[in-house]
């Protein structure tokens, strides 16, 4: 019996298909986040806070770069730029507080990337927001003309010399930022927080699929994992190959690191290492060729595992082992 997978590839069009949403993630950044034991000192962690009380389907979906601790130590990352702008190419919605001098680096960064600028929702501080800074002329500026949404509201610093008259700023701007008085955020709190509940849902579209877009490229890799049910490494990077996508495999494996972070694959040992997705849920729209019949995915994966439990038996004992792991995991919370 030939190997189903090779149909899939003589059959699928990647330049007709279209990404049908991108996962679930509110990816939030800003100033530095406490521990849960201590209270807030910026804004960006007193709001997540907040959301879980006011809504908690939303501060579920929350991924802050804290989340995943180690990142430099596994050597996919030099900088937390550079991790961070992917993990924003996957989200559905990027939240950034502009209130640190992290965050201005991280405005800079996500402002010039259009796939990461169009999923942005920026909030700053009105004095911040009035004064002709770089940050106001530059990225600020290049959002609104993009018609990015940036909120400006009327926090204070807890520096009183920091709460400046807009009409004389000081030389260096990045002064202008710092730990907000708490205080004086919480009564904006609920208009924020409804701020990012409305962007998340706005945010939610398809969008054509790209070959040179990472966030598209990762999203085809979850989906290919989901249809073929289980992959190995070189087999992702061969199949990508089939699909006119060349990496490298220094960046196959930043991105499999990055999905198995963010919990979109796993990774189950039996003999070899197979990347297996968390949830089977379709990601991309495929299209196909001309002529030729449109894939059944349900059937096809029907088709694919009569195919590993008669052809390739240590792929199909290691998604039998999986499933019966997570079927004991799910019994035991």
């Amino acid at each position: 019996m030939e190997d189903p997978r090779l149909n899939f590839f003589k059959s699928i069009n990647l330049d007709d298909s279209r990404i049908l949403h991108f996962p679930g993630i509110v990816f939030v950044c800003g100033g530095a986040r406490n521990d849960i034991k201590i209270p807030p000192t910026y804004v960006r962690d007193h709001i997540v806070r907040s959301l879980w009380d006011l809504h908690r389907d939303i501060a579920d979906k929350i991924i802050e770069a804290e989340d995943v601790e180690d990142w430099l130590k596994e050597g996919h990352y030099s900088n937390l730029i550079d991790f961070e702008t992917d993990i924003a190419k996957l989200a559905t919605l990027i939240v950034l507080f502009v209130e640190s001098a992290g965050s201005i680096a991280e405005l800079g960064a996500f402002s010039v990337i259009h796939d990461i600028a169009s999923k942005l929702i920026v909030f700053i501080r009105e004095n911040s927001y009035q004064q002709d800074s770089f940050i106001r002329l530059g990225p600020i500026q290049y959002l609104e003309d993009m018609e990015t949404s940036v909120k400006v509201y009327p926090w204070t610093l807890l520096s009183p010399a920091s709460n400046i008259n807009p009409n004389h700023p000081p030389q260096n701007h990045i002064s202008e930022f710092g730990p907000p008085d708490i205080e004086s955020v919480k009564p904006l709190t609920i208009d924020i927080c409804n701020d990012i509940v409305a962007a998340f849902k706005k945010n939610r579209q398809t969008a054509a699929f790209s070959k040179t877009q990472p966030g598209h490229i990762m999203l085809l890799i979850v989906d290919m994992v989901d249809i073929f049910l289980a992959l190995k490494k070189g087999e992702i990077q061969e199949h990508l190959q089939d699909l006119g996508i060349n990496l490298s495999t220094r960046v196959i494996m930043k991105y499999l690191y990055l999905l198995l972070k963010l919990e979109l694959l796993e990774k189950k040992s039996y003999g070899d290492h197979y990347y297996i997705a968390t949830v089977q849920i379709p990601y991309i729209k495929h299209s196909f060729v001309e002529k030729k019949p449109v894939h059944d995915r349900v059937r096809f994966k029907t088709i694919l595992a009569d195919y590993y439990r008669n052809h390739d038996r240590q792929r199909h004992n290691a998604l039998t082992q999986y499933r019966s792991d997570k079927t004991l995991s799910n019994k035991g919370s």
